[in-house]
């Protein structure tokens, strides 16, 4: 490559770092002190490390419900031995999979490199070989926003449906491992994308959320306390 074109290609990255950065740190400045107090809430309890990765649980079920654990455990060898690059980039994206209760099953903070499961909205009783399958693809998709953050991409509202299809794709293609001649595993664990599930959670109000967070407490306190009687 001649010796103008290098440095024309390092000028062009260096100038996408910057303004990654700067749209980065703009769009997440009022959220800054909540990930303080998250990595201070996240060093007070106590965790596991799996492979590199912590595993949290601060979830009201932590002292009724070890299925998160286990089953995270669990996952994760089974991403390893289907898929190890795929593995190597959820050990290099995410830190910390903390299980709490949550608006959505999982999301991703590129902040703290954090995956949160809200693995109490999962009622897994005599189909657990599913569910297992559709944890491990869900970390998969984690973990490609995790990827897209490394490579400068940023969650923006020009691009977020074709961020968010894009990691549909790759968990899809994971779980397509799964698939046999007569069971289509794919199909099942993520089925085709769904725009209007996301133009729901985005299109949410501040009120609409914390109306919803307030509510997944509540129900996950009663199921608490449903199961310690």
């Amino acid at each position: 490559m001649p010796p103008d074109v290098r440095k024309r290609r390092q000028h062009s990255r260096r100038m996408r770092q910057f303004l990654f950065l700067l749209h980065y740190y703009y769009q997440h400045l009022l959220t800054l002190p909540a990930s303080v107090s998250l990595r201070w809430l996240l060093r007070s309890v106590e965790w596991e490390t799996h492979e590199g990765i912590a595993i949290v649980d601060v979830s009201l079920h932590r002292d009724v419900d070890d299925r998160f654990r286990k089953n995270t455990i669990a996952a994760l060898g089974l991403i390893k031995a289907l898929d190890p690059r795929r593995f190597h980039r959820i050990q290099h994206e995410i830190k910390y999979i903390q299980n709490g209760e949550a608006l959505r099953w999982a999301s991703y903070d590129r902040s703290l490199l954090i995956c949160h499961i809200d693995y109490g909205r999962i009622d897994d009783a005599g189909n657990e070989e599913f569910y297992l399958r559709q944890y491990a693809s869900t970390l998969v998709h984690e973990a490609t926003h995790g990827a897209l953050y490394s490579r400068y991409i940023d969650y923006t509202f020009k691009l977020r449906t074709r961020i968010e299809r894009l990691c549909h794709l790759e968990q899809k293609r994971f779980a397509s491992k799964f698939d046999v001649l007569d069971r289509k595993w794919s199909k099942e664990l993520v089925g085709e994308f769904d725009q209007q599930k996301y133009n729901s959670n985005w299109n949410a109000t501040y009120s609409q959320r914390f109306k919803g967070t307030i509510a997944r407490w509540r129900q996950s306190w009663r199921s608490r306390r449903s199961k310690r009687r």
